[in-house]
């Protein structure tokens, strides 16, 4: 007797132990020769095919679920990886891009608070080259400008803007100014009326 027909003997007429225990230990009969191969065969078949998916349609769109674009990472010019947004405004960059991903600013910046470009940036030593939004607000602070106003001008959130004064001032690009106070420690109201106008423009 072959070693095969032996080892089916012992399996109760299946190949081997495993078709067995799928079967629950019965006996094979003529009428599982022309079956489908039991249970493990109909899983195998089963896995092996391929069933497509069903996207979601705010992926298939280009957006995500809250309506912020996708982007895909591509490394940047210091070698860390930014988010480029997909879609036709790929060319938009999303605000905490800008930002580095940061939320909040190292310096304590007031919606009031007034700076001035030093113009450095005319003639700048650094080995890097400053960046758009850097520009953007060098020039725009060529005459005093307040955070607010500079927020509308670069186009960008109050605490984006926030974030990128403090590294324009980190960089010594830009520098403070006190503002004069006129009673009770309050900035002057021509001041307050260019903030509030430009908050008017940010909302």
């Amino acid at each position: 007797m072959s070693t095969s027909n032996t080892q089916r003997d012992r399996f109760g007429g299946w190949a081997d132990y495993g078709e067995w225990a799928d079967r629950d230990f019965r006996v094979r009969t003529p009428a599982d020769e022309t079956g489908t191969g039991g249970s493990r065969t109909t899983v195998v078949e089963v896995l092996t095919q391929l069933s497509p998916v069903a996207l979601p349609r705010w992926f298939v769109e280009g957006r995500t679920q809250d309506g912020s674009d996708l982007c895909r990472l591509t490394p940047g010019e210091d070698g860390t990886p930014e988010c480029v947004p997909e879609g036709e405004d790929a060319t938009v960059v999303r605000p905490y891009v800008r930002a580095g991903g940061r939320a909040e600013a190292a310096h304590d910046l007031q919606f009031e608070t007034v700076l001035t470009a030093t113009g450095l940036h005319e003639e700048w030593p650094g080995e890097r080259e400053l960046d758009e939004d850097q520009m953007r607000i060098c020039r725009q602070c060529e005459s005093p400008q307040s955070v607010a106003e500079i927020a509308v001008a670069i186009d960008a959130p109050i605490g984006v803007a926030k974030v990128l004064i403090g590294d324009a001032l980190d960089l010594g690009l830009l520098v403070p100014h006190d503002t004069a106070p006129i009673f009770d420690g309050k900035p002057p109201l021509a001041l307050l009326k260019r903030v509030h106008a430009s908050l008017a423009k940010l909302a």
